[in-house]
């Protein structure tokens, strides 16, 4: 539980936390038991009965079972809650878990990203069109508007570059190999 990318809690009626543990803690910056005794909703910023975390407890609280995703922290995270029950059957809080898809969906739109690019390669009509596709396709995954694409030559001394987007610089004409950032990478 401590290495899965998960959080595991309980809550009392009152939506109080009661442990709370698992690797997903660390990445909002929590230690194990932190939480304690602090309502979900603060800890939410919201009592907003509609919030989807808040809507899930309450009808765990009434005995259904719910799911819930929530983009919440800079996180993507998929949960499920029910009735925590005492040893007679009681409703005596909620039983919950959040696991966080954060890495998995970043690896799904790259994953894609590389399909859409390896098709973009036989459709395009020139190198062009294709570097323009790349630009937009890397600029879906992370901000572009300061972006290039660098092309060393057969002989491996001149560096060109066919696709250059700058908020303030233009394009460079191409130049032999110096100790530029791109040739740093290009060594590294």
């Amino acid at each position: 539980v401590d290495r899965a990318p998960a959080i595991f809690w309980t809550t009392d009626r009152d939506f109080r936390v009661t442990p709370g543990v698992g690797a997903g803690l660390t990445g909002l910056g929590l230690a194990p038991g932190q939480m304690v005794g602090t309502p979900f909703g603060e800890y939410l910023g919201t009592d907003d009965p509609r919030h989807p975390v808040l809507a899930a407890l309450h009808s765990a609280l009434a005995g259904e079972p719910a799911g819930y995703e929530l983009a919440w922290a800079g996180k993507a995270y998929q949960g499920r809650v029910e009735a925590l029950r005492d040893e007679r059957g009681a409703i005596v809080g909620v039983v919950g878990m959040a696991l966080d898809l954060t890495e998995a969906r970043r690896s799904s739109l790259v994953e894609r990203a590389l399909l859409r690019i390896s098709e973009e390669s036989g459709r395009a009509r020139d190198l062009s069109s294709f570097f323009a596709a790349l630009h937009g396709i890397v600029g879906e995954l992370m901000y572009a508007r300061n972006f290039y694409l660098a092309l060393l030559d057969d002989a491996g001394e001149t560096l060109s570059f066919p696709d250059f987007v700058d908020e303030r610089d233009e394009a460079p004409e191409p130049r032999p190999l110096g100790r530029g950032l791109t040739e740093y990478v290009l060594r590294t």
